[in-house]
């Protein structure tokens, strides 16, 4: 009895062939292909004449490329789960060598994450946990995913000259115009532009999101 119906998305129809032939054997017949397709143009068109339980899309998928086709498929069929394949790092068990585009694929709707290179007995329980409804996402990949703001914020204070840093803090400190503008020893209108500047810089657009910024990336509790 079919538990599962799945759609494969990969630009490798020989792989694509092969996983179908592996899931339909560890699970018993219990979930099976009924379709895929090496071309993202026509994932969508699949997916609507099938309607799966489950899509899997390789993450090597040429043009369009693997997140136009997720975010298709989950904006087009919002009850139609998911699941991202790629290499290590990628799925339960993978490793840790570049979770990139794993997180791209959960930003994009995802709902779960395959690694290519797991044994296949192993796909199966998060296949049935995707289906399910579950989110299924390896550590290494929810790490990454946690830690990418506050990364992003790293990055755009070790973008910063010393001279905007020191108007930064300023900033969020509460100074206002004048106040700066002394401490810097620069006129009123010159301070009013760098502290805009400043803002684009840091893509934020009042001084109270400058504050707020400053304080996670630790710029207040530096020398």
């Amino acid at each position: 009895m079919t538990d599962v119906t799945v759609v494969i998305i990969d630009r490798d129809l020989l792989f694509s062939r092969g996983l179908e032939l592996l899931l339909e054997r560890v699970s018993a017949g219990a979930v099976r292909v009924v379709g895929h397709t090496s071309d993202g143009c026509d994932a969508v068109e699949v997916v609507r004449r099938q309607r799966p339980d489950v899509v899997i899309v390789g993450l090597s998928l040429p043009a369009p490329g693997p997140l136009p086709v997720i975010r298709d498929v989950k904006r087009l069929y919002p009850w139609v789960h998911v699941i991202a394949m790629g290499g290590p790092g990628a799925g339960a068990g993978g490793g840790d060598t570049d979770t990139n585009g794993a997180v791209a694929a959960l930003r994009a709707g995802a709902d779960g994450l395959f690694d290519t290179t797991a044994p296949p007995e192993s796909l199966l329980a998060p296949l049935r946990a995707t289906a399910a409804g579950m989110s299924v996402v390896p550590p290494a990949v929810m790490a990454a995913l946690v830690n990418a703001p506050a990364r992003r914020d790293r990055e755009r204070l070790n973008g910063l000259s010393a001279e905007e840093k020191t108007l930064w803090r300023l900033v969020a400190d509460g100074l206002d115009t004048t106040d700066i503008s002394e401490a810097l020893m620069v006129s009123e209108r010159t301070a009013k532009r760098r502290v805009s500047a400043l803002l684009n810089k840091l893509r934020v657009t009042s001084r109270l999101q400058a504050a707020a910024l400053a304080g996670r990336c630790g710029l207040l509790d530096s020398d």
